[in-house]
């Protein structure tokens, strides 16, 4: 019999692996990540947050490396005693996690649940202590990891966390991702949790191949594994590790399907695959007779073209108001830019406003404006002329329409 904590560490050292893969590839998508140093962890997320001081950053990185282990057990450290202290604050307060349902590793996943026909979404939506909180759904309870968890799960997951970083570390193919493993503790801790929840029938997640999918599919329990589509899928992406244990498929677009397929998902004469539809609820706007409205949707790659199409938008267009929704998990550099501008930046993660026209690089929102009947300019690999005449001519046949709906 396999021993849990070697069980688990093996299925670490193989999401990691995939979480690396990725991160190379997301470094080279645009050059607004080229500063950092080589093999730094989430390059898109820290390129947008950091001092742009290379120098610095390199220095720090190459200490940290060197500290690796050491700076590893007191991060651990911290996240293990926090999570004690919300504990037993929460000790009268255990909720077993049972029957359907939902993994939320992103903040999005009671949106995208909502896509999902009503009589067959999971009853629960499990949330992770580190993550936002998440609006509250009708018909469907929310437990959070930590009603379910006990003492000593921390403390397993503190140990095994430096264990497995220390193991995965000692691959020499992997010896220089190590800082990788920053989120060791939260993975092993999730993984801890759940695999004692004997009464959990179905997960859903909506992770495509990174650290987080590979835990989902193999978690040592017997249950049906369901993936929902959640953005784009890169298709450069060479992944090392393939999941294995997925028993269904909500995807929204033949081409991330086949891409999943190719890349990391069982051979699909083992899936059940089912289509959706992707939409969303709009928020109509208060307007004035001859107000129009433009969404930008930004996003963590191309963020100094970003800056440029905006600058350019308000120039060409000085009467149209112009909306700024960030990414919701990473900060924007044109949302630290353009604050003080006309744009209204969007701040609620659930206020998605009704426009004339929304421009989008490769976002998925853009693809549920599209389904809500939002026309949507696509700026990946466009210059600025092109954006502005793709828009002109978007605002020009809803003036037309405007005329036609008055003279009727």
């Amino acid at each position: 019999m396999t021993n849990p904590r070697t069980e688990s560490i093996d299925a670490y050292i193989q999401a990691t692996t995939n979480e690396c893969v990725t991160d190379k590839v997301l470094a080279t998508v645009d050059d607004s990540a080229a500063w950092l140093p080589h093999r730094f962890p989430r390059p898109l997320q820290f390129a947008a947050t950091l001092p742009r001081w290379p120098l610095a950053v390199q220095v720090a990185f190459q200490a940290a490396l060197l500290f690796w282990l050491p700076l590893l057990a007191i991060l651990n450290m911290l996240h293990a005693v926090r999570l004690t202290w919300h504990m037993l604050k929460q000790r009268h307060n255990k909720m077993p996690i049972n029957g359907q349902i939902a993994l939320a590793t992103s903040a999005r996943m009671a949106t995208i649940l909502a896509r999902v026909p009503a009589d067959q979404q999971p009853d629960t939506l499990v949330t992770l202590p580190w993550c936002k909180p998440i609006p509250m759904a009708e018909n469907r309870q929310t437990i959070g990891l930590l009603q379910a968890a006990r003492i000593g799960d921390i403390w397993w997951s503190y140990w095994s966390a430096l264990i497995g970083a220390w193991q995965f570390a000692r691959q020499s193919e992997l010896r220089a991702d190590r800082w990788q493993t920053y989120t060791s503790f939260r993975w092993f801790f999730t993984w801890r949790v759940l695999s004692r929840q004997s009464e959990i029938d179905t997960i859903w997640f909506c992770n495509h191949y990174d650290r987080w999918a590979v835990l989902v599919d193999r978690l040592p329990l017997q249950v049906t594994r369901i993936l929902i589509q959640h953005g784009f899928a890169r298709s450069e992406l060479q992944l090392p590790v393939r999941l294995e244990q997925i028993d269904a498929f909500y995807y929204f677009d033949e081409q991330t399907k086949q891409t999943l397929l190719d890349m990391t998902l069982p051979d699909k004469s083992k899936l059940r695959m089912e289509r959706l539809t992707a939409t969303i609820n709009l928020r109509s706007l208060p307007r004035d007779s001859d107000q129009r409205h433009l969404l930008f949707i930004s996003q963590p790659v191309d963020q100094v073209k970003e800056a440029v199409l905006l600058r350019a938008i308000l120039k060409k267009f000085p009467d149209l108001q112009v909306w700024l929704k960030p990414h919701p998990l990473y900060s924007s550099r044109a949302t630290r830019e353009f604050s003080e501008t006309t744009i209204k930046v969007i701040e609620e993660a659930d206020f998605f406003p009704d426009v004339e026209v929304a421009i989008s690089g490769q976002s998925w929102l853009g693809v549920e404006y599209e389904g809500s009947g939002v026309p949507v300019v696509w700026h990946w690999g466009k210059n600025a002329g092109v954006v502005l005449a793709e828009i002109t001519a978007i605002l020009e046949k809803s003036d037309d329409l405007q005329v036609v709906a008055r003279a009727s």
